[in-house]
């Protein structure tokens, strides 16, 4: 596939800053990584010198003055997976300098990360600090598990780790600038998925204060759908959509999804108050992620001590 036309025929829904609920219209993502990308290039170079100093500071200047996209479709309405218009056959992975503190040369990485399959384009980040990737996959594939897929390659492959965010197909990208992008001319489509064995968690068994438990972030994402799309799940109190805020950030983006999608379906939904509740929860949660197993359990009430076999023969209808 030749890369240009590739970024020509795939157009993103442009929000004018990350606090925006709804995309304002739509640009070729050629046009977002050239045209808005050199427009945005004082801003950008001005957040990268107060990074040096002051990471709070800049990272508040990102937020109000850098538009953002999203990158792996389109969205006419809000951004939740399963009011996605359009797939686009692009995943966004980034590569940050908390999850890999051995990186120092950002651009020895961009080049390498060129070497998975599917990798077309890799810039650095807009704060400077780390890079992000584009990934052209084969968009009959499930989005989660490619994205399991790429996890593991650029783990065996690079040593590299990339971010759980950007397992969410929802997810915005802030506007950047780099001169020194690499791009390929051509490249080959990803098509592999790192499918999830089949579970059974004897959940009896895990202590509530237990470092971690053994499943698949995909399996508590169903188990926790299901719950909620058809057994009804619901939080109507503050306190308890509060607290079901804190356990979903446990599962970052996924987390991000069926929080608004719990939300929504209670009595008085407002999507800003339900993202801006989400990222509090995010900067201030303490839980692990055995705090997830409230929902299994509630799981092993409904349906008893075989509930696992119905999640594990259970398919999303909106498949990601």
């Amino acid at each position: 596939m030749n890369t240009i036309d590739l970024m020509k025929d795939t157009k993103v829904s442009y929000y004018g800053n990350v606090r925006y609920n709804t995309s304002s219209w739509t640009v070729t993502l050629l046009d977002w990584m050239t045209k808005y990308s050199l427009k945005h290039k004082n801003i950008i170079d001005k957040i990268r010198e107060i990074n040096k100093t002051d990471e709070a500071q800049a990272k508040e200047m990102k937020k109000n003055n850098l538009p953002c996209a999203t990158i792996s479709g389109i969205f006419n309405s809000y951004r939740r997976a399963d009011l996605i218009q359009k797939k686009n056959p692009i995943i966004c992975i980034d590569i940050d300098k908390q999850e890999n503190p051995q990186i120092t040369d950002w651009e020895k990485v961009k080049i390498d990360a060129l070497q998975i399959k599917g990798a077309f384009l890799s810039s650095l980040s807009c704060r400077g600090e780390g890079i992000f990737v584009f990934i052209y996959y084969d968009i009959t594939k499930d989005f989660f598990k490619v994205w399991n897929s790429l996890k593991k390659d650029f783990k065996d492959q690079l040593d590299i780790n990339i971010d759980n965010s950007c397992k969410d197909i929802c997810r915005l990208r802030f506007i950047s600038y780099d001169e020194m992008m690499r791009i390929k001319p051509e490249v080959e489509m990803y098509d592999k998925e790192l499918f999830d064995e089949p579970q059974f968690i004897n959940i009896d068994n895990i202590p509530a204060d237990a470092d971690t438990f053994r499943c698949s972030e995909y399996f508590i994402y169903k188990s926790i759908y299901y719950l909620i799309v058809e057994d009804g799940f619901r939080t109507n109190r503050y306190d308890d959509w509060l607290l079901n805020c804190f356990r979903l950030t446990t599962l970052d983006g996924l987390g991000k999804v069926l929080f608004l999608l719990l939300s929504e379906k209670s009595d008085h939904f407002n999507y800003s108050s339900a993202v801006n509740q989400f990222m509090e929860c995010e900067k201030r949660n303490r839980m692990k992620k055995t705090a997830l197993l409230y929902y299994l359990r509630k799981l092993k009430d409904l349906h008893g001590p075989k509930w696992y076999e119905l999640i594990n023969n259970y398919t999303i209808n909106n498949k990601l």
